[in-house]
């Protein structure tokens, strides 16, 4: 579904951006919580290329296995990055269990809070500088096989 997002977004934009997908091809029998990867995808996008001084950006997305238990998804942009305070805010609030009413950033804490309700609160997003400029935003997920959970993929 991501794949399809970008290539929309292509047409859109034209020369704006490229991504590159890196997935493991041992993760296909996994599943994944569905819209758990476009929001980020698009915050890459309309926060990090858009917003970028430079013409061209790039987007790439990884998917990675990490030992038995767990995943790993990166997003990540070299558009225009977020300040320090700003990603220390944002990883606090995808900490926090419950939020105030002055929490911003809605898609990715929804994203975040679907996952730890799913598989527990060693999984989850947060968010880090890119060297040389931009965002990675990393998602541990568990690994949970489709055929275990047939009707719910």
């Amino acid at each position: 579904m991501v794949q399809k997002y970008l290539d929309i977004q292509k047409v859109r934009y034209e020369d704006l951006f490229e991504y590159k997908t890196q997935i493991e091809k041992d993760l296909e029998k996994y599943m994944m919580l569905k819209i758990c990867l476009q929001p980020l995808v698009e915050n890459a996008l309309y926060h990090g290329i858009k917003e970028s001084e430079e013409y061209h950006g790039t987007i790439w997305i990884r998917a990675f296995s990490e030992g038995d238990e767990a995943f790993v998804l990166v997003v990540e942009d070299d558009g225009a990055g977020m300040s320090e305070e700003k990603m220390e805010q944002l990883n606090s609030w995808l900490k926090m269990k419950e939020r105030d009413s002055k929490v911003e950033a809605y898609g990715i804490l929804n994203v975040n809070d679907r996952i730890k309700i799913a598989y527990g609160d060693e999984y989850g997003l947060h968010y880090e500088k890119r060297t040389g400029g931009g965002t990675i935003a990393v998602v541990r997920l568990k690994k949970v096989h489709k055929e275990d959970v047939c009707g719910k993929c």
